[in-house]
């Protein structure tokens, strides 16, 4: 098992929730510690209810197990981490952030977007939620990309590039 080291802090301030983690990992696999021997993690975020109606998230996240190019993602993603979903970007710096308006007492808009600072790519995602009833939610979206595109298969120049984009649907229904 790796071991870590770290700590996370989580204060209000005025209707607002500031937190902050940092965190030390030496890995135990041999391939992620061929990579790096270590590596630090840290990240900080808020979330505030800026109205009745509309919430707010945002957080900025290191992750030194990542890659400075895009060129040597393949590096993180072919690593035990990202099977176990512990890795969330192949790149070093992430910004994220959710924007939610309950525009109807059953309805819901919520945009998601996130950054790879490593390079400049884009995800958003924003969906709709209606809930028909107590025990049903009928959601539609999309997932639009924006980055640079591999010039050939396999090889990156952004996390987000190429990826085209998507209209999505869904039920979620509750037990």
């Amino acid at each position: 098992h790796d071991a870590v080291a770290g700590g996370f802090m989580s204060v209000g301030v005025k209707g607002t929730v500031l937190r902050g983690e940092v965190s030390r990992t030496a890995p135990d696999d041999p391939i992620d510690r061929g990579r790096r021997p270590s590596f630090w993690r840290g990240g900080v975020g808020l979330d505030r209810q800026l109205s009745s109606v509309v919430g707010l998230t945002a957080e900025v996240v290191y992750d030194g197990f990542g890659e400075r190019r895009a060129a040597d993602y393949p590096l993180v993603l072919v690593s035990p981490r990202v099977r176990r979903g512990e890795v969330t970007s192949p790149g070093l710096m992430t910004a994220g952030g959710t924007v939610t308006w309950r525009f109807h007492p059953l309805g819901t808009l919520s945009t998601l977007a996130l950054m790879n600072l490593t390079d400049a790519s884009v995800a958003i995602n924003p969906i709709v939620s209606w809930s028909a009833s107590s025990r049903l939610d009928l959601m539609a979206g999309g997932q639009v990309f924006v980055g640079r595109a591999p010039l050939l298969p396999g090889m990156p120049r952004s996390e987000y590039g190429g990826l085209g984009s998507a209209v999505v649907t869904g039920l979620k229904a509750y037990f």
